[in-house]
Protein backbone atom coordinates (compact mmCIF):
# COMPACT_ATOMS: atom_id res chain seq x y z
CA UNK A 1 0.00 0.00 0.00
CA UNK A 2 2.98 2.43 0.63
CA UNK A 3 5.41 2.75 -2.33
CA UNK A 4 6.38 6.82 -2.28
CA UNK A 5 6.60 9.57 0.12
CA UNK A 6 3.38 11.44 0.54
CA UNK A 7 0.82 9.61 -1.06
CA UNK A 8 0.97 5.89 -1.82
CA UNK A 9 -1.42 4.51 -3.30
CA UNK A 10 -4.28 -21.62 8.22
CA UNK A 11 -15.71 -64.60 17.75
CA UNK A 12 -17.45 -67.85 19.02
CA UNK A 13 -16.78 -70.46 17.69
CA UNK A 14 -20.18 -72.48 17.31
CA UNK A 15 -19.32 -75.68 19.57
CA UNK A 16 -21.68 -78.89 20.76
CA UNK A 17 -21.00 -79.94 24.15
CA UNK A 18 -18.56 -78.30 24.73
CA UNK A 19 -16.32 -80.82 25.99
CA UNK A 20 -12.24 -80.38 26.26
CA UNK A 21 -11.65 -83.38 24.14
CA UNK A 22 -13.73 -81.50 21.49
CA UNK A 23 -11.80 -78.63 21.96
CA UNK A 24 -8.91 -80.85 20.92
CA UNK A 25 -10.30 -82.64 18.12
CA UNK A 26 -11.38 -79.65 16.45
CA UNK A 27 -8.16 -77.82 17.21
CA UNK A 28 -6.16 -80.61 15.23
CA UNK A 29 -7.60 -80.30 11.18
CA UNK A 30 -7.94 -76.44 11.78
CA UNK A 31 -4.09 -76.50 12.27
CA UNK A 32 -2.64 -77.84 9.93
CA UNK A 33 -4.92 -80.92 9.25
CA UNK A 34 -3.17 -83.53 10.98
CA UNK A 35 -4.91 -87.44 10.86
CA UNK A 36 -7.48 -87.00 14.33
CA UNK A 37 -5.71 -89.90 17.42
CA UNK A 38 -7.18 -93.25 17.18
CA UNK A 39 -8.62 -94.95 20.38
CA UNK A 40 -6.74 -96.65 22.63
CA UNK A 41 -8.49 -100.49 22.95
CA UNK A 42 -10.76 -100.11 26.50
CA UNK A 43 -10.15 -101.98 29.19
CA UNK A 44 -11.72 -105.54 29.96
CA UNK A 45 -15.15 -104.76 31.13
CA UNK A 46 -15.58 -101.38 30.61
CA UNK A 47 -17.64 -99.31 28.38
CA UNK A 48 -16.36 -97.87 25.63
CA UNK A 49 -16.76 -94.19 25.21
CA UNK A 50 -20.69 -93.87 25.06
CA UNK A 51 -20.47 -90.54 23.93
CA UNK A 52 -17.78 -89.70 21.89
CA UNK A 53 -16.47 -85.83 20.78
CA UNK A 54 -18.77 -83.59 19.40
CA UNK A 55 -18.35 -80.64 17.64
CA UNK A 56 -19.69 -78.41 14.56
CA UNK A 57 -18.21 -78.35 11.68
CA UNK A 58 -18.52 -74.74 11.03
CA UNK A 59 -21.72 -74.72 10.91
CA UNK A 60 -23.02 -78.01 9.54
CA UNK A 61 -24.01 -81.57 10.96
CA UNK A 62 -22.79 -82.74 14.27
CA UNK A 63 -20.64 -85.74 14.43
CA UNK A 64 -20.45 -88.33 17.17
CA UNK A 65 -20.12 -91.77 18.24
CA UNK A 66 -22.79 -94.09 20.41
CA UNK A 67 -21.26 -97.52 20.41
CA UNK A 68 -23.16 -100.14 22.77
CA UNK A 69 -21.62 -103.83 22.61
CA UNK A 70 -24.03 -106.45 22.44
CA UNK A 71 -23.46 -109.27 25.24
CA UNK A 72 -20.94 -111.67 25.15
CA UNK A 73 -19.08 -109.87 22.74
CA UNK A 74 -15.61 -108.94 23.13
CA UNK A 75 -14.94 -105.91 24.88
CA UNK A 76 -12.71 -104.01 22.43
CA UNK A 77 -13.29 -100.48 20.12
CA UNK A 78 -15.47 -101.43 17.09
CA UNK A 79 -15.46 -100.37 13.87
CA UNK A 80 -17.60 -98.87 11.57
CA UNK A 81 -18.39 -102.18 9.94
CA UNK A 82 -19.24 -103.58 13.19
CA UNK A 83 -22.86 -104.75 13.38
CA UNK A 84 -23.13 -103.25 16.72
CA UNK A 85 -21.89 -99.63 15.98
CA UNK A 86 -25.54 -97.80 16.31
CA UNK A 87 -26.39 -94.77 14.11
CA UNK A 88 -28.45 -92.17 14.88
CA UNK A 89 -30.46 -89.52 12.93
CA UNK A 90 -27.74 -86.30 13.78
CA UNK A 91 -24.36 -88.38 14.36
CA UNK A 92 -22.13 -91.39 11.87
CA UNK A 93 -20.26 -93.61 14.01
CA UNK A 94 -16.42 -92.49 13.35
CA UNK A 95 -13.60 -95.05 14.44
CA UNK A 96 -11.12 -96.08 11.82
CA UNK A 97 -11.95 -93.47 9.15
CA UNK A 98 -10.65 -90.05 11.11
CA UNK A 99 -8.73 -88.77 7.86
CA UNK A 100 -12.15 -88.79 6.35
CA UNK A 101 -13.69 -86.73 8.90
CA UNK A 102 -10.27 -84.49 9.25
CA UNK A 103 -10.06 -83.73 5.38
CA UNK A 104 -13.69 -82.81 5.75
CA UNK A 105 -13.48 -80.73 8.57
CA UNK A 106 -10.66 -78.97 7.49
CA UNK A 107 -12.23 -78.30 4.18
CA UNK A 108 -14.71 -76.99 6.03
CA UNK A 109 -12.54 -74.63 8.18
CA UNK A 110 -10.84 -73.00 5.32
CA UNK A 111 -14.16 -72.06 4.45
CA UNK A 112 -15.22 -70.89 7.70
CA UNK A 113 -11.58 -68.92 7.74
CA UNK A 114 -12.29 -67.35 3.95
CA UNK A 115 -15.81 -66.53 4.82
CA UNK A 116 -15.01 -64.15 8.06
CA UNK A 117 -11.44 -62.76 6.01
CA UNK A 118 -14.17 -62.24 3.44
CA UNK A 119 -16.68 -59.96 6.09
CA UNK A 120 -13.40 -58.60 7.96
CA UNK A 121 -12.61 -57.16 4.24
CA UNK A 122 -15.93 -55.87 3.88
CA UNK A 123 -16.06 -53.92 6.73
CA UNK A 124 -13.18 -52.25 6.06
CA UNK A 125 -10.73 -54.06 7.94
CA UNK A 126 -8.22 -55.53 5.36
CA UNK A 127 -8.07 -52.48 2.85
CA UNK A 128 -7.95 -53.43 0.09
CA UNK A 129 -4.48 -51.03 -1.15
CA UNK A 130 -3.11 -53.40 2.23
CA UNK A 131 -3.71 -56.78 0.29
CA UNK A 132 -0.33 -58.71 -0.44
CA UNK A 133 -0.23 -60.19 -3.62
CA UNK A 134 3.19 -61.53 -4.81
CA UNK A 135 4.43 -61.21 -8.16
CA UNK A 136 5.78 -63.02 -10.72
CA UNK A 137 9.21 -63.26 -8.94
CA UNK A 138 7.59 -64.18 -5.47
CA UNK A 139 8.24 -60.03 -4.36
CA UNK A 140 5.99 -58.11 -2.53
CA UNK A 141 4.65 -55.07 -4.49
CA UNK A 142 5.20 -51.63 -3.78
CA UNK A 143 1.66 -50.66 -2.98
CA UNK A 144 1.76 -53.16 -0.21
CA UNK A 145 4.93 -52.59 0.79
CA UNK A 146 3.72 -49.09 1.61
CA UNK A 147 1.20 -47.86 3.64
CA UNK A 148 -0.94 -44.76 1.72
CA UNK A 149 -0.43 -41.73 3.22
CA UNK A 150 -3.92 -40.09 4.91
CA UNK A 151 -5.30 -37.15 3.11
CA UNK A 152 -5.74 -33.92 5.32
CA UNK A 153 -9.61 -33.06 5.58
CA UNK A 154 -8.86 -29.96 4.05
CA UNK A 155 -7.68 -31.42 0.88
CA UNK A 156 -7.96 -29.94 -2.30
CA UNK A 157 -11.07 -27.23 -1.06
CA UNK A 158 -11.10 -24.57 -2.88
CA UNK A 159 -10.32 -21.34 -1.04
CA UNK A 160 -9.73 -17.39 -2.26
CA UNK A 161 -7.51 -15.38 -0.55
CA UNK A 162 -8.74 -11.38 -0.64
CA UNK A 163 -7.74 -8.25 0.81
CA UNK A 164 -4.46 -5.23 0.11
CA UNK A 165 -0.99 -5.30 0.29
CA UNK A 166 -0.72 -6.92 4.11
CA UNK A 167 -1.91 -10.02 2.46
CA UNK A 168 -0.61 -10.09 -0.38
CA UNK A 169 2.95 -9.86 1.59
CA UNK A 170 4.07 -6.82 -0.79
CA UNK A 171 8.12 -6.20 -0.90
CA UNK A 172 8.79 -9.74 0.06
CA UNK A 173 10.43 -11.92 -2.28
CA UNK A 174 9.17 -14.26 -5.24
CA UNK A 175 6.92 -12.46 -6.86
CA UNK A 176 3.50 -14.37 -8.47
CA UNK A 177 2.44 -11.75 -10.97
CA UNK A 178 -1.10 -12.57 -9.67
CA UNK A 179 -3.83 -11.19 -10.80
CA UNK A 180 -1.26 -8.83 -12.33
CA UNK A 181 2.14 -8.11 -11.45
CA UNK A 182 1.22 -4.66 -10.03
CA UNK A 183 -0.09 -5.94 -7.25
CA UNK A 184 3.07 -7.25 -6.01
CA UNK A 185 2.24 -10.54 -4.68
CA UNK A 186 4.68 -12.86 -3.20
CA UNK A 187 3.89 -16.51 -3.08
CA UNK A 188 5.32 -16.30 0.39
CA UNK A 189 2.19 -13.96 1.49
CA UNK A 190 -0.03 -15.84 4.58
CA UNK A 191 -2.89 -17.11 2.07
CA UNK A 192 0.25 -19.16 0.54
CA UNK A 193 1.62 -20.24 3.96
CA UNK A 194 -2.26 -21.23 4.93
CA UNK A 195 -2.56 -23.06 1.65
CA UNK A 196 0.63 -24.97 1.82
CA UNK A 197 -0.13 -26.40 5.54
CA UNK A 198 -3.47 -27.16 4.82
CA UNK A 199 -3.30 -28.34 1.48
CA UNK A 200 -5.78 -26.16 0.04
CA UNK A 201 -6.38 -25.24 -3.53
CA UNK A 202 -5.44 -21.48 -3.50
CA UNK A 203 -6.53 -18.54 -5.63
CA UNK A 204 -4.91 -15.34 -4.39
CA UNK A 205 -6.15 -12.46 -5.58
CA UNK A 206 -4.75 -9.74 -2.78
CA UNK A 207 -3.41 -6.89 -4.83
CA UNK A 208 -1.58 -3.72 -2.97
CA UNK A 209 -3.54 -0.77 -2.64
CA UNK A 210 -6.71 -2.19 -2.38
CA UNK A 211 -9.02 -0.87 -0.85
CA UNK A 212 -12.90 -2.38 0.05
CA UNK A 213 -14.39 -1.33 -2.91
CA UNK A 214 -11.83 -3.24 -5.19
CA UNK A 215 -12.98 -6.29 -3.18
CA UNK A 216 -16.98 -5.62 -3.98
CA UNK A 217 -17.15 -4.03 -7.98
CA UNK A 218 -13.86 -2.21 -8.65
CA UNK A 219 -11.38 -2.94 -11.11
CA UNK A 220 -7.51 -2.13 -10.35
CA UNK A 221 -4.89 -2.37 -12.32
CA UNK A 222 -6.43 -3.84 -15.10
CA UNK A 223 -7.69 -7.10 -12.60
CA UNK A 224 -11.25 -7.86 -11.96
CA UNK A 225 -12.99 -7.03 -8.59
CA UNK A 226 -11.67 -9.03 -6.28
CA UNK A 227 -14.74 -11.18 -5.55
CA UNK A 228 -15.35 -12.28 -8.88
CA UNK A 229 -12.69 -15.08 -8.11
CA UNK A 230 -15.75 -16.41 -5.25
CA UNK A 231 -18.61 -18.67 -6.03
CA UNK A 232 -20.45 -21.26 -4.23
CA UNK A 233 -18.02 -24.08 -4.37
CA UNK A 234 -15.66 -21.97 -2.62
CA UNK A 235 -14.88 -23.09 1.01
CA UNK A 236 -12.75 -20.83 2.52
CA UNK A 237 -12.09 -17.06 2.24
CA UNK A 238 -9.55 -14.90 3.91
CA UNK A 239 -9.73 -11.17 3.66
CA UNK A 240 -7.61 -8.10 5.02
CA UNK A 241 -8.85 -5.05 3.94
CA UNK A 242 -9.77 -1.69 5.32
CA UNK A 243 -6.19 0.34 6.11
CA UNK A 244 -6.45 1.89 2.64
CA UNK A 245 -10.27 3.19 2.85
CA UNK A 246 -9.03 4.53 6.49
CA UNK A 247 -6.18 6.59 4.62
CA UNK A 248 -3.86 5.44 7.41
CA UNK A 249 -0.71 3.79 5.72
CA UNK A 250 -0.32 6.91 3.37
CA UNK A 251 -0.78 9.49 6.27
CA UNK A 252 1.81 7.24 7.88
CA UNK A 253 4.02 7.48 5.06
CA UNK A 254 3.72 11.57 5.25
CA UNK A 255 4.34 11.93 8.96
CA UNK A 256 8.51 11.33 8.30
CA UNK A 257 10.12 13.54 10.78
CA UNK A 258 13.88 14.88 11.48
CA UNK A 259 13.59 13.75 14.64
CA UNK A 260 11.72 12.40 17.88
CA UNK A 261 10.52 16.08 18.03
CA UNK A 262 9.97 16.99 14.53
CA UNK A 263 9.50 18.29 12.43
CA UNK A 264 8.04 16.60 10.01
CA UNK A 265 8.49 16.49 6.67
CA UNK A 266 5.77 16.78 4.35
CA UNK A 267 4.92 19.87 2.83
CA UNK A 268 3.20 22.22 5.00
CA UNK A 269 4.38 19.99 7.98
CA UNK A 270 4.22 21.11 12.07
CA UNK A 271 5.77 19.92 14.77
CA UNK A 272 4.29 15.99 14.83
CA UNK A 273 1.26 15.01 11.87
CA UNK A 274 -1.66 14.81 14.90
CA UNK A 275 -1.46 18.60 15.20
CA UNK A 276 -2.79 18.42 11.51
CA UNK A 277 -4.85 15.27 11.34
CA UNK A 278 -6.48 15.85 15.05
CA UNK A 279 -7.27 19.73 14.66
CA UNK A 280 -10.21 21.40 16.39
CA UNK A 281 -11.61 18.90 17.57
CA UNK A 282 -11.89 16.81 14.23
CA UNK A 283 -10.05 13.54 13.93
CA UNK A 284 -9.39 12.96 10.49
CA UNK A 285 -8.20 9.39 10.73
CA UNK A 286 -11.53 8.53 13.20
CA UNK A 287 -13.70 10.09 10.98
CA UNK A 288 -12.65 7.92 8.07
CA UNK A 289 -12.98 4.83 10.15
CA UNK A 290 -16.43 5.52 11.40
CA UNK A 291 -17.91 6.57 7.55
CA UNK A 292 -15.72 5.31 5.20
CA UNK A 293 -14.20 2.11 6.71
CA UNK A 294 -17.20 0.65 8.48
CA UNK A 295 -19.60 1.26 5.61
CA UNK A 296 -16.71 -0.02 2.85
CA UNK A 297 -16.40 -3.33 5.37
CA UNK A 298 -20.36 -3.93 5.96
CA UNK A 299 -20.40 -3.78 1.65
CA UNK A 300 -17.13 -5.91 1.21
CA UNK A 301 -18.54 -8.70 3.72
CA UNK A 302 -21.72 -9.07 2.32
CA UNK A 303 -20.83 -9.05 -1.10
CA UNK A 304 -18.01 -12.01 0.01
CA UNK A 305 -21.49 -13.86 2.25
CA UNK A 306 -23.72 -13.39 -1.19
CA UNK A 307 -21.13 -14.85 -3.76
CA UNK A 308 -19.45 -17.55 -1.77
CA UNK A 309 -22.69 -18.59 0.80
CA UNK A 310 -20.78 -21.83 1.77
CA UNK A 311 -17.79 -20.50 2.61
CA UNK A 312 -16.26 -20.39 5.94
CA UNK A 313 -14.69 -16.81 6.38
CA UNK A 314 -11.51 -15.79 8.40
CA UNK A 315 -11.17 -11.57 8.40
CA UNK A 316 -7.49 -11.33 9.35
CA UNK A 317 -6.67 -8.10 11.14
CA UNK A 318 -3.52 -6.08 10.45
CA UNK A 319 -0.46 -6.72 12.64
CA UNK A 320 1.30 -3.41 14.82
CA UNK A 321 2.47 -1.07 13.00
CA UNK A 322 3.29 1.70 16.21
CA UNK A 323 3.34 -0.21 19.29
CA UNK A 324 0.92 0.83 22.22
CA UNK A 325 2.41 2.62 25.67
CA UNK A 326 3.23 -0.54 27.00
CA UNK A 327 5.53 -1.25 24.25
CA UNK A 328 7.03 1.78 23.55
CA UNK A 329 10.42 2.12 24.86
CA UNK A 330 11.36 4.79 27.31
CA UNK A 331 13.77 6.38 25.05
CA UNK A 332 11.27 6.36 22.03
CA UNK A 333 11.48 4.09 19.10
CA UNK A 334 12.80 7.18 16.56
CA UNK A 335 15.29 5.60 14.01
CA UNK A 336 16.04 7.97 11.41
CA UNK A 337 16.11 7.33 7.75
CA UNK A 338 18.46 10.76 7.26
CA UNK A 339 22.15 10.86 7.78
CA UNK A 340 25.00 12.45 6.36
CA UNK A 341 25.28 10.45 3.62
CA UNK A 342 21.79 10.89 2.34
CA UNK A 343 23.14 13.97 0.10
CA UNK A 344 24.86 11.50 -1.85
CA UNK A 345 22.15 9.15 -2.57
CA UNK A 346 22.71 6.31 0.66
CA UNK A 347 20.22 6.45 3.56
CA UNK A 348 20.14 4.27 6.80
CA UNK A 349 18.34 1.31 6.75
CA UNK A 350 15.16 -0.09 8.46
CA UNK A 351 14.78 3.33 10.38
CA UNK A 352 11.35 4.20 12.33
CA UNK A 353 11.29 8.24 11.90
CA UNK A 354 8.00 9.33 13.68
CA UNK A 355 8.10 11.20 16.26
CA UNK A 356 7.16 10.52 19.64
CA UNK A 357 3.65 12.30 20.01
CA UNK A 358 3.09 10.36 16.24
CA UNK A 359 3.82 7.37 17.41
CA UNK A 360 1.10 7.31 20.74
CA UNK A 361 -1.29 8.71 18.22
CA UNK A 362 -0.83 6.40 15.52
CA UNK A 363 -1.31 3.39 17.64
CA UNK A 364 -4.54 4.75 18.75
CA UNK A 365 -5.69 4.99 15.70
CA UNK A 366 -4.56 1.43 14.11
CA UNK A 367 -6.52 0.14 17.36
CA UNK A 368 -9.38 2.27 16.34
CA UNK A 369 -9.51 0.46 13.19
CA UNK A 370 -8.85 -3.10 14.57
CA UNK A 371 -11.86 -2.60 16.87
CA UNK A 372 -13.84 -1.79 13.64
CA UNK A 373 -12.87 -4.57 11.57
CA UNK A 374 -14.24 -6.34 14.66
CA UNK A 375 -17.39 -5.70 14.49
CA UNK A 376 -17.66 -5.51 11.09
CA UNK A 377 -16.98 -9.61 11.12
CA UNK A 378 -18.89 -10.02 14.04
CA UNK A 379 -21.99 -8.27 12.36
CA UNK A 380 -20.98 -10.36 9.12
CA UNK A 381 -20.98 -13.83 11.09
CA UNK A 382 -17.64 -14.11 10.09
CA UNK A 383 -14.40 -15.48 12.19
CA UNK A 384 -12.04 -12.67 13.03
CA UNK A 385 -8.46 -13.11 13.48
CA UNK A 386 -7.14 -10.16 15.40
CA UNK A 387 -3.41 -9.69 15.12
CA UNK A 388 -3.06 -6.54 17.04
CA UNK A 389 -2.56 -7.68 20.62
CA UNK A 390 -0.26 -10.42 19.50
CA UNK A 391 1.99 -8.35 17.59
CA UNK A 392 2.51 -5.24 20.37
CA UNK A 393 5.89 -6.14 21.10
CA UNK A 394 6.96 -6.98 17.62
CA UNK A 395 6.01 -3.58 15.55
CA UNK A 396 8.22 -1.90 13.19
CA UNK A 397 9.52 0.33 16.48
CA UNK A 398 10.80 -3.13 17.66
CA UNK A 399 14.54 -4.40 17.16
CA UNK A 400 14.60 -5.29 13.65
CA UNK A 401 15.18 -9.04 14.43
CA UNK A 402 12.01 -9.51 16.16
CA UNK A 403 10.14 -7.22 14.42
CA UNK A 404 7.04 -8.38 12.22
CA UNK A 405 6.80 -5.40 10.41
CA UNK A 406 9.44 -3.80 8.53
CA UNK A 407 11.21 -0.15 9.37
CA UNK A 408 11.29 2.22 6.44
CA UNK A 409 14.40 2.66 4.19
CA UNK A 410 14.28 5.27 1.71
CA UNK A 411 16.01 5.09 -1.77
CA UNK A 412 16.66 8.49 -3.72
CA UNK A 413 19.37 10.07 -6.22
CA UNK A 414 22.21 12.14 -5.05
CA UNK A 415 21.16 15.57 -4.26
CA UNK A 416 18.14 14.11 -2.47
CA UNK A 417 16.36 15.26 -5.99
CA UNK A 418 14.17 12.32 -6.04
CA UNK A 419 13.02 10.50 -2.35
CA UNK A 420 10.81 7.28 -2.22
CA UNK A 421 10.11 4.56 -0.01
CA UNK A 422 11.93 0.88 -0.45
CA UNK A 423 9.22 -1.26 -1.44
CA UNK A 424 7.79 -3.10 2.11
CA UNK A 425 8.09 -0.12 3.87
CA UNK A 426 5.48 -0.71 7.09
CA UNK A 427 4.64 -3.78 5.84
CA UNK A 428 4.79 -7.54 7.19
CA UNK A 429 8.72 -9.23 6.58
CA UNK A 430 8.49 -12.66 5.90
CA UNK A 431 8.64 -13.34 10.07
CA UNK A 432 5.10 -11.13 9.99
CA UNK A 433 3.55 -13.14 7.08
CA UNK A 434 4.40 -16.30 8.74
CA UNK A 435 3.05 -14.85 12.17
CA UNK A 436 -0.02 -13.96 10.57
CA UNK A 437 -0.75 -17.50 8.72
CA UNK A 438 0.23 -19.18 12.49
CA UNK A 439 -2.94 -16.98 13.36
CA UNK A 440 -5.09 -18.22 10.99
CA UNK A 441 -4.15 -21.76 9.93
CA UNK A 442 -5.28 -23.31 13.58
CA UNK A 443 -8.56 -21.48 12.89
CA UNK A 444 -9.20 -22.65 9.23
CA UNK A 445 -8.04 -26.10 9.92
CA UNK A 446 -10.66 -26.28 13.33
CA UNK A 447 -13.38 -24.96 10.91
CA UNK A 448 -13.30 -27.69 8.38
CA UNK A 449 -12.20 -30.47 10.60
CA UNK A 450 -15.85 -30.79 12.22
CA UNK A 451 -17.53 -33.85 11.40
CA UNK A 452 -20.90 -33.54 10.65
CA UNK A 453 -23.33 -36.60 12.38
CA UNK A 454 -23.99 -39.36 9.74
CA UNK A 455 -26.98 -39.65 8.24
CA UNK A 456 -29.57 -42.58 8.47
CA UNK A 457 -28.57 -43.57 4.99
CA UNK A 458 -24.70 -43.36 5.79
CA UNK A 459 -25.33 -45.02 8.70
CA UNK A 460 -26.91 -47.73 7.50
CA UNK A 461 -24.38 -47.80 4.77
CA UNK A 462 -21.55 -48.27 7.66
CA UNK A 463 -23.29 -51.07 9.32
CA UNK A 464 -20.93 -54.59 8.47
CA UNK A 465 -21.86 -56.10 5.34
CA UNK A 466 -20.79 -59.78 3.76
CA UNK A 467 -19.02 -59.11 0.09
CA UNK A 468 -19.05 -60.98 -2.63
CA UNK A 469 -16.09 -63.31 -1.71
CA UNK A 470 -17.09 -63.76 1.20
CA UNK A 471 -20.85 -65.11 0.01
CA UNK A 472 -19.07 -67.42 -2.84
CA UNK A 473 -17.10 -68.65 0.84
CA UNK A 474 -19.98 -69.12 2.51
CA UNK A 475 -21.83 -71.01 -0.24
CA UNK A 476 -18.59 -73.23 -1.02
CA UNK A 477 -18.56 -74.15 2.76
CA UNK A 478 -22.33 -75.16 2.71
CA UNK A 479 -21.46 -77.05 -0.37
CA UNK A 480 -19.32 -79.33 1.61
CA UNK A 481 -20.99 -80.01 4.27
CA UNK A 482 -23.96 -81.29 2.75
CA UNK A 483 -21.70 -83.21 -0.20
CA UNK A 484 -20.17 -85.02 3.32
CA UNK A 485 -23.50 -85.69 4.82
CA UNK A 486 -24.63 -86.90 1.51
CA UNK A 487 -21.93 -89.16 1.14
CA UNK A 488 -22.06 -90.60 4.80
CA UNK A 489 -25.71 -91.39 4.55
CA UNK A 490 -25.09 -93.16 1.40
CA UNK A 491 -22.67 -95.34 2.73
CA UNK A 492 -24.89 -96.22 6.01
CA UNK A 493 -27.90 -97.18 4.31
CA UNK A 494 -25.42 -99.39 2.13
CA UNK A 495 -24.24 -100.93 5.40
CA UNK A 496 -28.15 -101.50 6.69
CA UNK A 497 -28.83 -103.20 3.00
CA UNK A 498 -26.33 -105.41 3.10
CA UNK A 499 -27.26 -106.24 7.01
CA UNK A 500 -30.87 -106.43 7.24
CA UNK A 501 -30.81 -107.89 10.45
CA UNK A 502 -29.23 -105.25 11.82
CA UNK A 503 -30.84 -103.68 15.01
CA UNK A 504 -33.30 -100.68 14.54
CA UNK A 505 -31.83 -97.27 14.74
CA UNK A 506 -32.75 -95.95 18.81
CA UNK A 507 -33.57 -92.23 19.30
CA UNK A 508 -31.94 -90.15 22.16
Amino acid sequence: MLDRVGNVDVEARGRGDGRAEAEAADASPGAGGADLPSREPAEEGVDPAAHAPLDRIGHGAILSVDRRPDPGTRSETHDLDSDDARIHPTSVALNRRPRLAAALALVAALGLSGLLTGAASADGATPTAARITPTATGSTPTAARTAPSTPLPTQGLPYVALGDSYAAGYGLADPTGEPVPACGQSALDYPHRIAAALHLDLVDRTCAGATTANIVDTRQNGAAPQSDSLSRATRVVTVSIGGNDAGLFASASSCIALSANGPVLAKGGGADCKSTLDADGHDTLEAAIEGQVASGLTRAFATIHAKAPNARVFVVGYPAIFPDAAHTPAAGCYRPVFDAASVLGTFPVDGFPFTTTDVAYLAGVQKALDAETRRATAAAGFTSVSALADSEAHSACAAPSAAYVEGITLTGSAGLTQVSLETGALHPNARGAAFLASLTTPLVRKALAVTPSPSPSAAAAARPSVSGDALLWLIGAAAVVVAAAAVLTFRVRRRRTRDPDAEPVRER
